[in-house]
């Protein structure tokens, strides 16, 4: 009875020890600093301590000369990004913090920089946020140029600096929100989507200065390439 009894002992403390572990590692694996060349370890620490639901900062990195890119991973996320709340939440909250930054640093090498911020999950589904329209261009403190993401209307107001980006709509929707995107150049409706031409058509009345492209048609003002 007591070689029973002390083998349970035995398994009880065996037990404790790997759970503290578990939890010690995974506490200091949190406060492990992200790897980040040394003009951004302020703004790195300051993205490491945002509260962020839906990704995970892994690193950010030189890119080019001119640049640099922070990455985040939405793991075991196998939906479009842009579907998905809690990401988007994260990307306001990561493009804020930055651009705040930015704004408030300006003779810091940071704010030189070309940023292009890098948001993966699983299956190939990626988000990239530029402050920069392409290659050569300036840098800006806003982060104004989206590739692969549509927003919905009750996102609109976290977006209204972006000169390039997509949205995802019916014919439903309330779009003035759209009115307030002042500086946008170029707009994609998602493809996905049934919208109707007289859709469209308020869409390029309240945008007039924007380039709008649905199903590889374009209306609106056409940007020269």
């Amino acid at each position: 009875m007591k070689r029973y009894s002390k083998l349970s002992y035995a398994i009880l403390i065996i037990s404790i020890l790997i759970i503290a572990y578990t939890f010690i590692n995974g506490y200091l694996e949190q406060k492990k600093p992200v790897p980040c060349p040394n003009y951004c370890e302020e703004i790195s620490k300051q993205i490491s301590d945002l509260d962020l639901k839906g990704f995970k900062y892994t690193e950010a990195e030189d890119e080019r000369k001119e640049g640099i890119y922070f990455r985040f991973e939405s793991e075991g996320n196998y939906d479009e990004l842009y579907d998905d709340d809690d990401c988007l939440d994260d990307i306001v909250k990561i493009k804020n913090v930055i651009s705040a930054y930015l704004s408030s640093h300006k003779n810091e090498i940071l704010h030189e920089k070309t940023i292009r911020l890098l948001f993966c999950g699983e299956i190939g589904n990626v988000i990239q946020i530029y402050n920069y329209e392409k290659s050569g261009s300036t840098p800006e403190e806003e982060f104004a140029y989206y590739d692969d993401m549509y927003i919905s209307p009750e996102y609109f107001a976290d977006f209204t600096e972006a000169k390039r980006i997509g949205i995802s709509i019916t014919d439903n929707d309330d779009l003035s929100g759209l009115a307030n995107f002042t500086d946008l150049k170029e707009l994609k409706i998602y493809i996905e989507n049934e919208v109707s031409q007289n859709t469209i058509n308020k869409i390029v009345e309240i945008l007039p200065d924007c380039e709008v492209t649905y199903r590889s048609k374009k209306y609106g003002r056409i940007r020269k390439k």
